[in-house]
Order: structure tokens, then C-alpha cells, then sequence
């Protein structure tokens, strides 16, 4: 049997008998694209590609990344970049890991974007994802592995990183969008006393160039924040007590005046005052530039838990849930028509 060349040849089996030695062999083969095409058709088959399967971290502590954490963090940098991230987000990284993360654990079915194991190899990017599933060897146990994490926030989306504490193996986490603000804070007209909308203003500040005793203040209120147990900011009355923003804004505005020298954006996110927990959508960011900034709400807005999230290399706001936020509550505005956040620098 002798195949066509070029461009014709192919796969395809039909029955020609246009010959006597064809009529009496049946079937020949036709190596023809159109004929590809036209047996596809008539037995209503076409080969359809196979989504890939995420992979599979199975194997609880083995080919570890690093031999301790600080293997791990002193090639962070080049781990970060081979996980996929943007190099923006990897500086963000970078700066974010300088402080510890927050605690949290990884079990099955939690989901990510991409991992590393021993050698830099990467698992997850070419899978479209990567999935724990951990063996079980007895039943009734259940694999769970400590992590420490951290979150840092670039155009408008949320990056997440995991290191594992059993095998030091960087893991990126899936990126999330910047939600969407639900409609009835972005087209509720602006009611009240403040006809032309409600001002969230933020501050940013460095604790070296304060006054002694305003300086030994804040580390006291910072301490204290420190101390507290946001569960992971999900309990709202961590948030509420004397902080730096609270206590001491309105004398760093009137004594100190000087901002510090630092232009970044600040995440803005909107939580339902019945439920903080709950996050109801993003507004902002907040465009902070030399120090200060601020973002025009409307009342509905003002009526929600209003989350400010600030750099990780911040000291003020303290690091819970994995980032450093204040929560304002919508009582905290009183018949004012602005409010102030601060945040400090070391």
C-alpha cells in the first residue's frame, strides 16, 4: 500500500472499490483530510481534548522545597518568580515575608495555583492548578498541614501565598478578582446631612520621627493590638478598641502635621455591619499620595463596615487575617461628614 504525500496524508479508513484488487480487499485506506472530516460526520465522533487534571500534592512531607524556613526565605525571591507571579507582586512578596505570616493550614480539597518541591521543580502551572489530596493511611486520620500565610494586593487582585510547615514547599494560592460592589452602595443616592457624599481620609505616618511621647504611646497601642485575636478577622470586637488610628489620629493631624513620604494605593473593602464577616464588595482604592489621601462615599457605603487593608511593611495597622487592616464601624461617623484612618511606619 502506498501513501499519498504532502499535505494529504492523514487518518481516515472509508470503503472505495474502485479497483478489482480493492473490491476484493474491502477496505483500503485513505490517508485524506477531507475524508477525515467527512468520516467524523457521519459517525457523528471528533476527538475532543481532555481537560487537564489539576495535580495532586498526595504526598504529606515528602521532596521538601527547603530543609527549614529560613532555607525557604532566603530563596524566596526566585521561588516566588518560578510560582508564576507577576514581578510586582513578587517585590510585594518579598517585603510582605520579611514579617511572620499568618497561621493558618492546608488540607484536602483546598485548592491553589501552583507549588514547589525539592529541586525548584514546579507543579500546577501546566496543570491549570494543583489540589490537596493527601493519602490517608488509617481511617478516621486526617491530614492537615500548618502554614503560615500572607496576602498582598496589586491592580485590583489579591495574591495569596502559602509555606507549608511540614515541608517548607512555597505555595501560591488562586487569585481572586477585585469583587464587585453590590448595587445598592454604588447607586444609592447620597442622603443625610453630608449632601455631597461622605470623605474617608487616610494618613500615614513614621513612628521614628514622632515626638518621645506620642512615639512610646503608639509602640504601647501597637503592643496591645498585637496582643489581641482577630480569628482570623472574623471577630469584630478585636477591631474595636484603642488603637493608634483611634486614639492618637487627631493629635498626629493637629502636633505632628508632617506626613510620612509614601504614595500607595489602600485596598478598600466594604463588610456588612450585621456580619463582618462578610465581605460585600470593594470600593477604591484609596489613592494615598505623600501620606495622605481620601475616597468619596456615598451613605450606603458609609453605613457598612469600612475595611482599610495597608502595606506589609507598615506597623500600624497590626497584621490579622493575614494583612494589616482597621475596621471603621458606621457609628463611629457620628454626624460627621469625614473620617480619618492612620497608618504608621517604622
Amino acid at each position: 500500500m502506498t501513501l499519498r504525500k504532502g499535505r494529504e496524508i492523514g487518518l481516515s479508513i472509508v470503503n472505495r472499490q474502485s479497483t478489482p484488487l480493492a473490491r476484493q480487499k474491502g477496505l483500503v485506506m485513505d490517508m485524506t483530510r477531507r475524508n477525515v472530516a467527512s468520516w467524523a460526520l457521519a459517525t457523528c465522533v471528533w476527538p475532543v481534548a481532555r481537560a487537564a487534571e489539576p495535580w495532586k500534592w498526595e504526598h504529606f512531607g515528602a521532596d521538601p522545597y527547603a530543609t527549614s524556613r529560613d532555607a525557604a526565605m532566603q530563596a524566596r525571591e526566585s521561588a516566588f518568580a518560578k510560582l508564576g507571579f507577576p514581578a510586582e507582586v513578587v517585590m510585594l512578596l518579598v517585603k510582605a515575608t520579611e514579617l511572620p505570616g499568618e497561621k493558618t493550614s492546608l488540607q484536602n480539597g483546598d485548592k491553589f495555583a501552583a507549588q514547589l518541591s525539592k529541586g525548584g521543580v514546579v507543579h500546577g502551572l501546566k496543570e491549570g492548578g494543583g489540589i490537596v489530596a493527601f493519602e490517608k493511611p488509617v481511617r478516621g486520620i486526617r491530614y492537615v498541614a500548618d502554614a503560615e500565610l500572607w496576602e498582598v494586593f496589586w491592580q485590583d487582585k489579591v495574591y495569596t501565598l502559602y509555606l507549608p510547615e511540614v515541608c517548607f514547599n512555597w505555595t501560591a494560592g488562586l487569585v481572586s478578582t477585585k469583587l464587585a460592589v453590590p448595587k445598592f452602595a454604588t447607586s444609592a443616592p447620597v442622603l443625610g446631612e453630608c449632601p455631597q457624599g461622605y470623605v474617608l481620609k487616610a494618613n500615614a505616618w513614621e513612628l521614628s520621627k514622632l515626638p518621645e511621647h506620642m512615639r512610646k504611646q503608639a509602640e504601647a497601642l501597637i503592643a496591645a493590638a498585637a496582643r489581641r485575636d482577630t480569628k482570623g478577622a472574623t471577630d469584630p470586637e478585636a477591631y474595636k478598641p484603642d488603637d493608634v488610628s483611634r486614639t492618637l489620629g487627631k493629635k498626629l493631624r493637629e502636633e505632628v502635621k508632617t506626613r510620612a513620604q509614601v504614595s500607595v494605593y489602600i485596598p478598600v473593602q466594604l463588610r456588612d455591619p450585621n456580619d463582618p464577616r462578610k465581605v460585600l464588595g470593594a470600593v477604591g482604592p484609596l489613592n494615598l499620595i505623600d501620606g495622605v489621601g481620601q475616597l468619596t462615599l456615598t451613605k450606603a457605603q458609609r453605613d457598612m463596615v469600612i475595611e482599610t487593608i495597608w502595606p506589609a511593611d507598615f506597623i500600624s495597622p497590626t497584621r490579622s487575617g493575614g494583612a494589616a487592616r482597621i475596621w471603621l464601624f458606621p457609628n463611629e461617623w457620628g454626624s460627621e461628614c469625614s473620617m480619618n484612618v492612620h497608618g504608621v511606619k517604622p
